[in-house]
């Protein structure tokens, strides 16, 4: 796919509900990685440890973790240079939010982690994935950790 506005990324990931989408590089960012990971396991967290360094990503939130307590979060959901900030436990559904270790411009752990899911949970769904909506999402999500992340 071709653009002459520098400023669009055209990464498409092959089978990903987001592949005919267009991203913005907006320099100094955010970057926020969403995943259902129907399962996670250890050849899964393996994975993400490669995929999250190789796109520095900086907060990884992961749905369906299908993780019943702590101690198999632990054994399972172990992602080397991030942090579980925050974990949902279940055995058919869970949920993980983890941050990156080495970024010093927020304070994820004085962040108001509660507020920040519930609102963004409150009014994500208000906003259409296309591309036309991509500055509003950002925007929102940019907002809210401003609100949230000091």
């Amino acid at each position: 796919m071709s653009n002459n506005n520098s400023n669009i990324n055209t990464f498409q990931p092959g089978n990903s509900p987001s592949k005919d989408y267009l991203t913005r590089d907006l320099s100094a960012q955010l970057r926020i990685f969403q995943l259902n990971v129907e399962g996670i396991s250890s050849d899964k967290s393996r994975y993400l440890e490669r995929l999250l360094k190789e796109h520095k990503i900086d907060v990884v939130l992961l749905q369906e973790t299908h993780v019943s307590n702590e101690l198999q979060m632990t054994r399972r959901a172990t992602i080397s240079g991030y942090t579980l900030i925050s974990a949902l436990y279940h055995r058919s559904y869970g949920s993980a939010t983890y941050v990156r270790n080495d970024k010093p411009r927020w304070n994820f752990r004085k962040a108001d982690w509660h507020t920040f899911a519930k609102s963004i949970d409150a009014n994500i769904r208000w906003i259409k994935p296309t591309s036309n909506n991509y500055d509003r999402f950002v925007g929102f999500v940019k907002g809210t950790a401003k609100r949230c992340i000091p």
